[in-house]
């Protein structure tokens, strides 16, 4: 698959303008709002943690977030990890 093709399917808000429900879920970690602070302050913000606690949950609430107050077209998301792009160079 192009890397094009990866791009928009990590960014399918592009498309439908809005976060799949799984990929977003209503209940939001105690991390929420200080992200959405963070964001607004157009500050970098490092979120680490172990495998499996929801860091990737907490990024799509913030797109999600996002969502309401911009352009989709202005809101990337990508993840490094997808198996598939091990093997694409960049």
């Amino acid at each position: 698959m192009p890397l094009k093709e990866d791009v928009e399917r990590f960014n399918e808000w592009w498309f439908t303008g809005k976060i799949r429900r799984e990929l977003a879920p209503r209940f939001k970690r105690y991390a929420f709002p200080r992200i959405i602070e963070s964001l607004k302050e157009r500050q970098i913000l490092l979120l680490i943690g172990p495998r499996r606690v929801g860091k990737t949950t907490l990024l799509y609430q913030a797109i999600e977030k996002l969502l309401e107050e911009d352009s989709p077209n202005r809101i990337l998301y990508f993840s490094f990890d997808e198996s598939t792009l091990n093997q694409k160079k960049f």
